[in-house]
Parts: C-alpha cells; structure tokens; sequence
C-alpha cells in the first residue's frame, strides 16, 4: 500500500521537480557530513592540545634554567633593563650582557610572584595547548583536508613539546604559533 502511495505521489512531481529535490536532500546530506567530519577534527585536535598539556601537568619537573630566568629577572628588576653583569654563574665572564629574553623573564617573574611552582605549571600546560590549537587553526585556514590538518598539528606538536617548560622560549613558540595563524588566513 505504503509503495502504491509513493508512486502515486512521484507520479504528480514534474519531471524537473524530482531533480531539485533529490539535489537539495543531496546537498543537505553532505553539509551535515561535512559538519560531523569538521566537528570530529576538532575534537581530535583538542584531544591533542589535552595531551600536551596533560605531559607538562605529568612531568611535574622544572626546567633548571627557570630559577636562573627568574634570577636574572630579579636583576633586570633592580638594575633596569639593559646590557648586565652576570653576578649568577660563577664561571661567568664579568662583562655586560643583553638578557634579549627580558620581557619573557619579567613575565616569569610576575607569574611566580603570584603563584610560585603551581601557576607556572599551569601557565606552561596553557602556553602548550595553545601553541598546539593555534597550529591547527592555521593548518585548517590553508586546507579543507581534514586529516591534513590532524596531521600536521601532530607534527607540529611532536616538534614543538620537547621545548616547552617554563621559561621565555614558551612564550615565544605560542607568539609564533599565533602569528602563523595569522598569517595563515586567506
């Protein structure tokens, strides 16, 4: 009865009719595959930013030379910031030197002041998802293949994380990450 009906009903749409409708479910099926498939990548590139800020949270060890960042910090506080004198290292030449990390170690130095060992852990696990999210986005602004873009944030993280910890080149990774997307927008 049910297969009656529908020939019956085909029988009364034009001829030009059935293909627009066939078109329009057609195109409606591939936006909403499309959405899912953007919607999957996403949450496979959060599943990567996760991770890598899950491995600074894990690793739960300081870089040895954040205490050195944070003493020079403490230097540039006193003495301005200009070419110093290492007073730090004691196998150091006594000559003036550019700290040419000023601005990330004064970053340092205020995060610590705040929070100590705790909110430079978690200032380094979001400096790491973001350089990781903001390498996807850029990826995702240059291409439509999805698995690309899964690709290249997996490599862009595998070189990117052994670096990361809590120090100025952090900082500096997420600024290049974020500048690459900038640039990456068409």
């Amino acid at each position: 009865m049910l297969q009656n009906r529908a020939r019956t009903s085909l029988r009364r749409i034009a001829p030009g009719e059935l293909e627009r409708v066939a078109n329009v479910v057609y195109i409606a099926t591939v936006a909403e595959t499309r959405a899912n498939a953007e919607r999957g990548m996403w949450w496979a590139i959060g599943l990567i930013a996760l991770l890598a800020a899950g491995k600074v949270i894990l690793a739960d060890t300081m870089d040895p030379d954040a205490f050195w960042h944070l003493r020079v910090a403490d230097q540039l506080l006193t003495e301005g910031i200009k070419p110093i004198v290492d007073t730090i290292s004691f196998a150091s030449i006594k000559e003036p030197w550019t700290p040419y990390s000023w601005l990330g170690e004064l970053f340092m130095h205020a995060v610590w002041q705040l929070g100590g060992h705790t909110l430079a852990s978690l200032i380094t696990a979001l400096c790491s998802a973001g350089i990781v999210l903001f390498i996807a986005r850029a990826c995702r602004a240059r291409t439509n293949n999805l698995v690309a873009v899964i690709i290249c944030t997996l490599v862009g993280a595998y070189f990117t994380l052994p670096f990361i910890s809590f120090r100025p080149v952090t900082f500096a990774l997420l600024l290049m990450a974020i500048l690459f997307e900038r640039l990456a927008r068409p």
